[in-house]
């Protein structure tokens, strides 16, 4: 990954239910803030393992299961399948029922591909395909049969996101809980540095997710944005690595989210409307050109080239004064709309150079969405 390149992890603990609802709101912020991002979850990984079974063979993908739900009828279909298949010489009566074992044992590799199709839908996981397809997210797998040995796998990419230094890390509630836990127990020690770069990302995580609609708009739609406000999103990061120097808990403290709250009452919503009503005061002043250029157009006697006679050669010349009249106003007129032009532009170059510009603008297109 190229070093200039801002990546974040999303880390998420298993809810108990299978579904990305918790995944899919910390990645939606991830995507809109960062360049890449990966997402570390058990039940994001599980469902790309499920969403994978099409590749194994009928019978290894009963086997799986029937090892995995430890259920009797499925070890003893199996048992009766290999104790055929292993005989080289079969009776017609085997030749028989191996047959309708295969039959059943496709049926069932049928409806499971089915089944796991309709979960991953269910739970989301459409969501992230499109995010992936961009280049813009890769998801950790964690494979295995041995629910300690997973769990173990998972707490390791969580403490690695915190200590390797090359990404910023963000958790959600119950992930947070783990690493206090960890960290009040003296099992995991972390350096100002790496608790620093954790609040760095998981301030603008909590301030994007309190965006109105945030929690409407898909994944398509925050991609879509983030291309459009490439340029202000680096202000907009320069704004929130200060802002999160002012807070002094760890993001994985039960205090931080009051904390996010703090910086935005205190400095993004009132930067936010100072950009609205000088947006609106930008508005008026772009609607007043049309009406300024109308005049410049008909209020002319001669060609524009006659302002610069009436420049050069002045009252002296002669010309008559309804003449003069009518060039003396189209030269003024031209004054005014350059400098009206002028303004607009400098007032506008101002907003965009505004920290929050990238807040507002992304509340704005979510609103229009």
């Amino acid at each position: 990954m190229p070093e200039d390149l801002f990546h974040m992890t999303v880390c998420t603990s298993p809810s108990g239910k299978i579904d990305l609802h918790d995944e899919v709101k910390l990645l939606k912020s991830a995507l809109l803030y960062a360049d890449r991002v990966r997402l570390c979850s058990i039940t994001s990984s599980m469902l790309v393992l499920f969403q994978q079974i099409g590749n194994y063979k009928p019978i290894e993908l009963v086997r799986i299961f029937a090892q995995g739900l430890n259920n009797p009828e499925l070890l003893q279909f199996i048992a009766l399948h290999d104790q055929i298949n292993s005989k080289k010489h079969r009776s017609r009566d085997e030749i028989i029922k191996f047959r309708k074992i295969e039959l059943e044992i496709e049926k069932f590799r049928e409806q499971a591909l089915m089944y796991f199709e309709a979960m991953a839908e269910k739970a989301g996981m459409k969501n992230l395909k499109n995010a992936q397809d961009a280049g813009l997210l890769e998801m950790e797998i964690f494979d295995g049969d041995d629910s300690d040995a997973l769990a173990a796998k998972f707490l390791s990419s969580v403490i690695s996101s915190i200590t390797t230094g090359n990404t910023y890390p963000i958790f959600d509630n119950r992930t947070s809980k783990l690493i206090k836990s960890l960290v009040d127990e003296k099992i995991l020690t972390t350096t100002p540095v790496q608790s620093n770069r954790s609040k760095q990302v998981s301030l603008p995580s909590d301030l994007l997710r309190r965006l109105p609609f945030f929690d409407e708009a898909s994944i398509d739609e925050i991609i879509d944005i983030r291309r459009e406000l490439d340029k202000p999103l680096i202000r907009f990061r320069s704004a929130m690595i200060a802002f999160s120097q002012i807070i002094e808990t760890a993001s994985w403290d039960e205090e931080f989210p009051f904390e996010a709250e703090r910086i935005f009452h205190q400095y993004v919503a009132p930067a936010v409307l100072e950009i609205e009503e000088d947006c609106r005061a930008n508005s008026f002043l772009r609607g007043f050109l049309p009406n300024l250029i109308g005049n410049i157009v008909e209020k002319p006697a001669l060609p524009a080239t006659g302002s610069a006679i009436y420049l050069v050669l002045g009252p002296a010349a002669g010309l008559p004064d309804i003449v003069a009249a009518g060039l003396s106003f189209s030269l003024g007129s031209s004054v005014l709309l350059s400098k009206t032009l002028s303004d607009w532009r400098e007032k506008t170059q101002e907003i965009e150079r505004n920290q929050m510009y990238f807040y507002y603008q992304s509340r704005q297109k979510l609103g229009s969405s």
